[in-house]
C-alpha cells in the first residue's frame, strides 16, 4: 500500500521521498536544505529549475493556520523563478488554498510519495 502523508510518519515520508527523487535521472536533490526553511529542494542542473517541497502539518488542530502562507510566501519572493510544492499532512481551509494559488503553490494534501514524485516530474518536464 502507498505510504500517505500523515503527521505520524512524516519523518518516514520524507526519507522515501527524497529516496525516490533521488532514483530520478538528471536531477538533483538535496534534503532539509539549510537554514532557509526548505525540507527537499528538487535541482535540474540542465535547465536550471528548482523545485522546493514544503512539509506542514497542523497535528492536532486539525487545518493548517493562515500563517503557514508567511514562510511560503516568504520562499516564493526570495526566488521567483523556484517553483514551490506544499505537502500538507492536514486539511488545508480554502481561504489558505486561495492565497496558496495566488503564489503559485502547488498544494498536495495527504498524497502518496508516488503523488509527490509524479507532480515533481510534470514541473520538470513543463
Amino acid at each position: 500500500m502507498p505510504k500517505q502523508a500523515t503527521y505520524i510518519n512524516e519523518h518516514l515520508f520524507l526519507q522515501e521521498l527524497i529516496e525516490q527523487l533521488s532514483k530520478l535521472r538528471g536531477i538533483h536533490v538535496e534534503d532539509a536544505f539549510g537554514d532557509n526553511g526548505i525540507d527537499v529542494l528538487v535541482v535540474d542542473p540542465y535547465t536550471g529549475k528548482r523545485i522546493a517541497i514544503e512539509c506542514k502539518s497542523a497535528r492536532e488542530y486539525g487545518e493548517l493556520p493562515i500563517a503557514t502562507m508567511l514562510p511560503i510566501a516568504r520562499l516564493v519572493k526570495k526566488d521567483p523563478t523556484q517553483q514551490v510544492i506544499l505537502v500538507s499532512f492536514s486539511s488545508v481551509p480554502d481561504l489558505l488554498s486561495t492565497k496558496l494559488k495566488e503564489l503559485n503553490v502547488q498544494t498536495l494534501t495527504l498524497p502518496t510519495v508516488s503523488q509527490v514524485v509524479e507532480k515533481v516530474q510534470l514541473a520538470l518536464s513543463a
